[in-house]
């Protein structure tokens, strides 16, 4: 003989429980995937933590080549590596464009150093051509 089932209606309670848990735990899951994109883009040392550093060897660089327009990396895409209390390394992609129109692809590093006076000056510049 097989059991009885269980016809008692559900209640209000039960009912509305859940219709909750999908939300709550979709809710709880943008909570996780926000929290995990803060915690990897908003810790990242080009994300604007530095944009001081970033300005100063774009403007080194920019004065430093002539000839061509420079296009730099975007922000995310630029590293900042602090050296010592004013001295920093630079990294990241510039596009080189000639006047022609004819474009080279290059990583730069560039390592400032900040004087007391407040302007930055390059200790060493390095611009590697595509492979």
């Amino acid at each position: 003989m097989r059991p009885l089932k269980d016809r008692r209606p559900v209640g209000r309670k039960q009912q509305e429980g859940r219709r909750l848990f999908p939300l709550t735990l979709t809710i709880a899951a943008i909570a996780l995937l926000g929290g995990a994109m803060v915690f990897h883009y908003g810790f990242r040392g080009g994300s604007g933590l530095h944009e001081e550093q970033v300005a100063a060897a774009e403007t080194i660089l920019s004065q430093r080549i002539s000839g061509a327009s420079l296009h730099f990396s975007s922000a995310a895409e630029t590293n900042v590596t602090r050296l010592s209390e004013s001295d920093y390394r630079v990294t990241g992609f510039v596009d080189l464009v000639a006047p022609d129109g004819r474009s080279s692809h290059h990583t730069f590093s560039c390592d400032i150093h900040k004087r007391e006076g407040g302007d930055w000056i390059a200790n060493e510049i390095n611009l590697i051509p595509p492979l």
